[in-house]
Order: C-alpha cells, then sequence, then structure tokens
C-alpha cells in the first residue's frame, strides 16, 4: 500500500479536484479534456490506491463523502505547494542570478538610476544589481580597476583594455543662472559667458576640460569663481545666486521645469554619452539585457527631446 501511495500521480489527484468542483463527471471530464469512462477509471484507480471511497455517486452527480472531503482540502493544498514549486524552478532556470554592477552619472538619477532599478528587480529577482553613481571621470577610473560591467559617459577617451565603447546619444549643454537672470531658453553664444562668475566641476572633470576647449576655441575667457563636482551642488549654489554654470540639460531638467533657475542652451556645444561595456564581465546575460534596458531609456528620453540618439 505504502508504494502505491507514494506514486499516485498528480493527474489523479487534479482530476480528483475536478470531480468534487464540479460534482459532475461530464462536466469535469470536458474540463478535463477526458471522455467520461476515462474519468471514471481515474477515479476508481485512485480510490483503490487510497483504500477509501471519496465520492457517492447517483444520477444527478457525484458527492463527496467524510474521506473525499478530507482528502480534497489535503490534496488542493499540496497541488498549490507543487504548483508554486513548479512556478519557482521555471523562474529560477529562466531568471539567471548573480551581480551586475552598471556605473550611472549623478545627473542621471531621475531618467537612468530609477527606472533602471525597477525594471532589474522585476527581471531578475535572482540577481542583483549595484549602481555605482559618480561623474564620467570616477567612472572611468573604477573601469581601469575592473569594478564595473557596463557603464554611462560623457568622455569616449577610455583606454582601459577589455572595454568597448559605442556612443549613444549627443546632449545640450546650458548656461545656467539664478531665476533673476531670466534666460528665455533662446540659444545664446560663448560671447555671453563673458565676465560671468563661473561655478565649474574640477579641472579633472571631463565636462569641464570641454569647457575649456570650447572657451578657447571661441576666445572667451572663463571666470571661474568655484570648483564643485557634484551637478546637484552646483545647481543649489546657482539657484542661490553664487553665480553661472554650464551642464547638460539632464542635470537641470526638475529645476527648469519647476522655474527655480533659469536656463539657456549654448549654441553649438553639446556632450555625447557613450555606453561603455567591459567584455569580460562574469555575468553576460545580465550584461547584454541591461544594456538593452539603457538603450531603450536613451530612446525614451530622445522622444521627449532630451537627448538625440545616435544611430
Amino acid at each position: 500500500m505504502e508504494d502505491r501511495l507514494f506514486s499516485l500521480p498528480l493527474s489523479a489527484i487534479r482530476a480528483f479536484l475536478m470531480a468534487a468542483e464540479f460534482k459532475n463527471l461530464t462536466r469535469a471530464a470536458e474540463a478535463l479534456d477526458l471522455s467520461q469512462p476515462s474519468l471514471s477509471r481515474i477515479l476508481g484507480t485512485l480510490e483503490k490506491d487510497l483504500g477509501a471511497q471519496l465520492f457517492t455517486r447517483s444520477r444527478r452527480g457525484v458527492a463527496l463523502t467524510d474521506a473525499g472531503a478530507y482528502f480534497n482540502a489535503a490534496a488542493a493544498s499540496l497541488i498549490r505547494q507543487v504548483d508554486v514549486l513548479v512556478a519557482d524552478m521555471r523562474s529560477r532556470e529562466l531568471s539567471p542570478g548573480g551581480r551586475v554592477v552598471i556605473g550611472v552619472p549623478v545627473v542621471m538619477t531621475e531618467f537612468v538610476t530609477q527606472p533602471l532599478v525597477n525594471w532589474f528587480s522585476r527581471k531578475f529577482p535572482r540577481a542583483r544589481l549595484s549602481v555605482h553613481e559618480g561623474i564620467s571621470d570616477e567612472l572611468e577610473f573604477e573601469f581601469s580597476l575592473g569594478r564595473l560591467d557596463l557603464a554611462l559617459l560623457i568622455s569616449t577617451e577610455t583606454k582601459a583594455r577589455n572595454l568597448e565603447t559605442v556612443p549613444l546619444a549627443s546632449e545640450q549643454v546650458f548656461l545656467h543662472g539664478p531665476r533673476k537672470a531670466k534666460f528665455s531658453g533662446t540659444p545664446v553664444s560663448w560671447k555671453s559667458l563673458a565676465e560671468r562668475p563661473l561655478i565649474l566641476p574640477r579641472p579633472s572633470n571631463f565636462l569641464r576640460r570641454k569647457i575649456e576647449e570650447a572657451s578657447k576655441r571661441h576666445h572667451v575667457p572663463l571666470q571661474i569663481i568655484t570648483e564643485v563636482n557634484t551637478p546637484s551642488t552646483i545647481l543649489s549654489l546657482v539657484e542661490a545666486g553664487a553665480g553661472y554654470s554650464l551642464l547638460p540639460g539632464c542635470a537641470s531638467y526638475t529645476q527648469r521645469a519647476r522655474g527655480t533657475l533659469s536656463a539657456a542652451p549654448i549654441r553649438g556645444f553639446k556632450i555625447v554619452w557613450s555606453l561603455v561595456r567591459n567584455q569580460t564581465a562574469s555575468q553576460p546575460t545580465l550584461v547584454a539585457a541591461a544594456e538593452t534596458k539603457l538603450r531603450e531609456l536613451v530612446r525614451s528620453q530622445g522622444r521627449r527631446g532630451l537627448w538625440t540618439p545616435i544611430e
């Protein structure tokens, strides 16, 4: 008896539960895509294996006996556990585990980091996403130490081995000032920077280097009064009237929308965001999926007019 109980097929238990639910063998057989005689044989074999009568049968249908009611409750619980186990196993098979480390510029928290984290946790419940937020120079340094699998950077000057760099999008750089500056959003020339007190990132910052290169080309000397690497701090100082700054549009999107500062695009001055991938990443499946999502996020911001995708 014990051997036969151990070998009870789940299909027979599911057939029993369906019959108990419909209380009619014909309807239960239709739901199971079986003939009624086949269902009757399955239930008869199940009762024989259990050594108990599970149903009383009449012309009106079937009804659970006391033994059937007891078995019904236990069987329903068992099938639920089996279904959960099967779903979990399939999820484990389809959803890889492991850890992926992605570098994201601090100016992209709203547009990249938040949606990326939300997507990753849903898509890969068994994996772990580690996001390193920083400026491009810091992220390049992390790459040189082998600590990042994937990143979005302003700079495309990365020379570390085993890295692949692909330009994704260009973005307008704005001149930011306090609200009283009343920039109308009309593009301004480099000459409009002359004699303005500027708050810029430190000299090692890639954006700072691009700003200095452009100012020399346009023969406009820069009056730098403060150096701060954190965009949020720079914008807070600008809002407070401490000076002006040059930052990409994504850095000030929220402030510009709220009207807490004013900004104008600098004519002909854009930066390029590039996707940098570690070709020796330990979790290629996760990295490839994250790369696809980053590209999707960039395209979505392109539709909003924030970035211009590079095809």
